[in-house]
Protein backbone atom coordinates (compact mmCIF):
# COMPACT_ATOMS: atom_id res chain seq x y z
CA UNK A 1 0.00 0.00 0.00
CA UNK A 2 1.35 3.41 -0.96
CA UNK A 3 0.34 6.28 1.28
CA UNK A 4 -0.46 9.71 -0.05
CA UNK A 5 2.37 11.88 1.39
CA UNK A 6 -0.08 14.70 2.10
CA UNK A 7 -2.08 12.40 4.40
CA UNK A 8 0.71 10.89 6.51
CA UNK A 9 0.03 12.20 9.99
CA UNK A 10 0.83 10.60 13.34
CA UNK A 11 -2.45 8.69 13.39
CA UNK A 12 -1.76 7.01 10.08
CA UNK A 13 1.82 6.17 11.07
CA UNK A 14 0.49 4.39 14.17
CA UNK A 15 -2.03 2.50 12.04
CA UNK A 16 0.82 1.52 9.67
CA UNK A 17 2.69 -0.05 12.60
CA UNK A 18 -0.41 -1.91 13.79
CA UNK A 19 -1.25 -3.07 10.27
CA UNK A 20 2.21 -4.57 9.77
CA UNK A 21 2.03 -6.36 13.12
CA UNK A 22 -1.48 -7.76 12.61
CA UNK A 23 -0.55 -9.03 9.14
CA UNK A 24 2.42 -10.88 10.69
CA UNK A 25 0.28 -12.45 13.41
CA UNK A 26 -2.79 -13.31 11.31
CA UNK A 27 -0.92 -14.70 8.31
CA UNK A 28 -3.30 -16.75 6.19
CA UNK A 29 -5.78 -17.38 9.04
CA UNK A 30 -7.80 -14.29 8.18
CA UNK A 31 -7.98 -11.17 6.05
CA UNK A 32 -6.71 -7.69 6.82
CA UNK A 33 -8.23 -4.73 4.99
CA UNK A 34 -7.56 -1.03 5.36
CA UNK A 35 -9.93 1.68 4.18
CA UNK A 36 -9.57 5.43 3.99
CA UNK A 37 -12.44 7.27 5.67
CA UNK A 38 -11.11 10.80 5.52
CA UNK A 39 -8.05 12.95 6.06
CA UNK A 40 -5.87 11.30 8.71
CA UNK A 41 -8.65 8.80 9.50
CA UNK A 42 -8.41 5.19 8.34
CA UNK A 43 -9.99 1.94 9.46
CA UNK A 44 -8.20 -1.38 9.74
CA UNK A 45 -10.45 -4.45 9.68
CA UNK A 46 -9.30 -7.96 10.57
CA UNK A 47 -11.69 -10.78 9.71
CA UNK A 48 -10.91 -14.31 10.93
CA UNK A 49 -11.33 -17.30 8.65
CA UNK A 50 -13.10 -19.19 11.46
CA UNK A 51 -16.69 -18.08 12.12
CA UNK A 52 -16.39 -18.68 15.89
CA UNK A 53 -13.39 -16.34 16.21
CA UNK A 54 -13.66 -12.64 16.94
CA UNK A 55 -13.21 -9.87 14.33
CA UNK A 56 -11.16 -6.74 15.05
CA UNK A 57 -11.67 -3.19 13.80
CA UNK A 58 -9.21 -0.39 14.54
CA UNK A 59 -10.14 3.20 13.83
CA UNK A 60 -7.78 6.16 13.92
CA UNK A 61 -10.08 8.78 15.44
CA UNK A 62 -9.14 11.32 18.13
CA UNK A 63 -7.93 8.29 20.10
CA UNK A 64 -7.10 4.90 18.70
CA UNK A 65 -10.31 2.86 18.94
CA UNK A 66 -9.89 -0.93 19.07
CA UNK A 67 -13.25 -2.64 18.52
CA UNK A 68 -13.49 -6.36 19.10
CA UNK A 69 -16.40 -7.77 17.15
CA UNK A 70 -19.45 -6.03 15.79
CA UNK A 71 -21.25 -3.63 18.17
CA UNK A 72 -19.34 -4.90 21.17
CA UNK A 73 -16.15 -4.22 23.08
CA UNK A 74 -14.52 -0.86 22.39
CA UNK A 75 -11.12 -0.07 23.88
CA UNK A 76 -9.86 3.48 23.51
CA UNK A 77 -6.08 3.94 23.66
CA UNK A 78 -3.74 6.88 23.11
CA UNK A 79 -1.32 7.52 20.25
CA UNK A 80 1.81 7.01 22.35
CA UNK A 81 4.08 4.01 22.92
CA UNK A 82 1.88 2.69 25.73
CA UNK A 83 -1.24 2.99 23.58
CA UNK A 84 0.40 1.21 20.64
CA UNK A 85 1.58 -1.56 22.98
CA UNK A 86 -1.93 -1.95 24.43
CA UNK A 87 -3.59 -1.99 20.98
CA UNK A 88 -1.07 -4.61 19.83
CA UNK A 89 -1.64 -6.72 22.95
CA UNK A 90 -5.44 -6.54 22.49
CA UNK A 91 -5.13 -7.59 18.84
CA UNK A 92 -2.79 -10.47 19.61
CA UNK A 93 -4.98 -11.74 22.47
CA UNK A 94 -8.09 -11.61 20.27
CA UNK A 95 -6.33 -13.45 17.45
CA UNK A 96 -5.21 -16.08 20.00
CA UNK A 97 -8.83 -16.50 21.14
CA UNK A 98 -8.37 -15.10 24.66
CA UNK A 99 -11.64 -13.16 24.71
CA UNK A 100 -14.89 -13.75 26.59
CA UNK A 101 -18.24 -11.95 26.67
CA UNK A 102 -20.13 -11.96 29.97
CA UNK A 103 -23.74 -10.78 30.38
CA UNK A 104 -23.94 -7.83 32.81
CA UNK A 105 -26.24 -5.06 33.97
CA UNK A 106 -24.85 -2.74 31.32
CA UNK A 107 -25.10 -5.08 28.36
CA UNK A 108 -22.05 -7.25 27.75
CA UNK A 109 -18.71 -7.12 29.50
CA UNK A 110 -15.92 -8.02 27.08
CA UNK A 111 -12.80 -9.37 28.79
CA UNK A 112 -9.50 -9.96 27.04
CA UNK A 113 -6.65 -11.92 28.65
CA UNK A 114 -3.37 -10.46 27.43
CA UNK A 115 -0.24 -12.54 26.79
CA UNK A 116 1.31 -11.42 30.11
CA UNK A 117 -1.75 -12.66 32.06
CA UNK A 118 -3.34 -9.26 32.69
CA UNK A 119 -7.02 -8.87 31.92
CA UNK A 120 -8.66 -5.84 30.32
CA UNK A 121 -12.41 -5.39 30.26
CA UNK A 122 -14.85 -2.98 28.69
CA UNK A 123 -18.60 -2.84 28.35
CA UNK A 124 -20.66 -3.14 25.21
CA UNK A 125 -23.76 -1.14 25.92
CA UNK A 126 -26.56 -3.12 24.38
CA UNK A 127 -29.91 -4.52 25.46
CA UNK A 128 -29.13 -5.52 29.05
CA UNK A 129 -29.14 -9.30 29.49
CA UNK A 130 -29.91 -8.85 33.17
CA UNK A 131 -33.14 -6.98 33.74
CA UNK A 132 -34.82 -6.21 37.05
CA UNK A 133 -32.84 -8.84 38.93
CA UNK A 134 -33.66 -11.62 36.47
CA UNK A 135 -31.03 -13.07 34.21
CA UNK A 136 -32.07 -13.61 30.64
CA UNK A 137 -30.84 -16.65 28.80
CA UNK A 138 -27.69 -15.03 27.48
CA UNK A 139 -24.73 -17.38 27.58
CA UNK A 140 -21.14 -16.47 28.29
CA UNK A 141 -19.41 -16.54 24.91
CA UNK A 142 -15.86 -17.79 24.55
CA UNK A 143 -14.14 -17.21 21.25
CA UNK A 144 -11.50 -19.37 19.58
CA UNK A 145 -8.18 -18.56 17.94
CA UNK A 146 -8.08 -17.56 14.27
Amino acid sequence: MTLDPTRVGPRLRVLDVLERRVREVVGDRGTVERSEIGYDWDVLEVTPSRPDARAITISSEDRLLVMLGRDTGHFSVTYDDDGIAMATALMEATIAGHIIEHPSWLGMRVTVRLADGRRRSTYAFAVPPVLFGKRRNVPIRRYVAY
